[in-house]
This record gives C-alpha cells, structure tokens and sequence, in this order.
C-alpha cells in the first residue's frame, strides 16, 4: 500500500516501503551519523530516502543498518545537505513499529530480521 504516489523527488518522496498508515505520526527522534553513511551505497541521489533501515551505534547516533539490532526505518527523506557542522541530521524521524513491506525497503539487499529486539515492526 502506498501512500502518496511513487516519486524520483525527494521532496514528495518514494512511501511505497509503508504497508499501512500505522505509526507515522509518532516516529521517535534520532541524529543521523552521517560519515558513517557512504555517497556510492547509501545517498546517490544527495539525499539518505525514506525508509532507509538503521541501528543505533554504541555513542546512539543512527548509522547503515548492518543486518544487526535494527532500530527502525527513516520515515523521511533527508537531503544531506541538511547536516550541521558535525556532519549530523538532528532531529531525523524513525519507525521503531508498523508496518513495512520488505521488498520495497530501499536498502540493497534488505531482508527482514528474524527477530527484532529493539522493534515492534511487521514486514510483509
């Protein structure tokens, strides 16, 4: 299910990782690490896109998803431009429950965790 129609712009942005409305509205707030985040792999396009899987480092900033202790999904698309003069998105938006549909994640190679310590997400 998508909610807004599927779209290159990072302005509008891609939701068809969203399996339902669930949970958009109350997504928890984390500071995204940037450097640890690659142009070629993760941002292509100039900007981290919505649904990007995540976990939070041991310093608590949010970093790649490593197919380990999955924090949530980015529930915006983040310029990276946006970062201030640590190389930090403050304030970024996270899906830690819901519904996602796996597939559509936009992360290469996504598969959903077998189990979720940290989550409460459904993967379709």
């Amino acid at each position: 299910m998508s909610l807004i129609t599927n779209s290159t712009s990072n302005l509008g942005g891609d939701q068809s990782w969203l399996a339902s409305a669930h949970a958009i509205w109350n997504g928890r707030s984390v500071t995204v690490d940037l450097p640890k985040f690659t142009k070629e792999t993760h941002y292509p396009q100039g900007f981290i896109p919505q649904g990007f899987p995540v976990t939070i480092g041991e310093d608590g900033l949010a970093v790649p998803y490593d197919g380990t202790n999955l924090a949530g999904h980015l529930l915006n698309d983040y310029p990276v431009d946006a970062v201030n003069a640590t190389g930090k998105i403050e304030a970024a938006a996270l899906l830690d429950h819901g519904r996602v549909v796996a597939s559509k994640v936009p992360f290469q190679g996504f598969k959903a965790p077998a189990t979720q310590a940290n989550t409460t997400i459904n993967y379709l």
